[in-house]
């Protein structure tokens, strides 16, 4: 769990703030979303392998742009 010591001096604004960014920097918020409805190991999978999908058309896409782009002595058919 984060957690700041109060400086001498400090006022509540400044240390709410750094708690925020120390908190924001441990990734609560994001494992917060992620854990508040049970998700089955199912649909986890199935999210994982459409992400997997996509990465892959974003990597080929990237890749013909490239070559298309790069070499002109390189033709994609």
């Amino acid at each position: 769990m984060p957690s700041i010591t109060l400086k001498e001096n400090e006022s509540l604004d400044f240390a709410i703030r750094r708690l925020k960014r120390v908190v924001e920097k441990a990734g609560l918020p994001k494992e917060l979303r992620k854990r508040e409805f049970y998700e089955p190991p199912s649909k986890i999978k199935k999210r994982c392998v459409s992400t997997a999908k996509k990465r892959m058309l974003k990597k080929l896409i990237r890749e013909r742009s490239f070559l298309k782009k790069g070499n002109k002595n390189s033709r994609i058919y």
